[in-house]
């Protein structure tokens, strides 16, 4: 989509999220957090960041790529 869409000025970006902290209950956020490299679940707030920078002016070169934003999880 990115490369048909790109002489149109449309950008197309994905955002990859790890797990959000939510409804989870704490036995879970602890097993997750052992094969999280963050430790941790991402906070609600963090979500926001990637979005805003795709909107944002300083993502104007960007197309074509998954933003993943998952505490390191996909290093592991």
């Amino acid at each position: 989509m990115a490369v048909r869409l790109a002489d149109k000025n449309i950008r197309v970006n994905s955002i990859s999220y790890g797990g959000v902290e939510g409804r989870a209950n704490e036995d879970f956020k602890k097993r997750y957090g052992q094969f999280c490299p963050a430790g941790r679940m991402l906070e609600r707030e963090e979500v926001y960041g990637a979005v805003s920078f795709l909107l944002s002016k300083g993502s104007s070169g960007l197309t074509g790529h998954n933003l993943v934003v998952d505490g390191g999880w996909t290093t592991w």
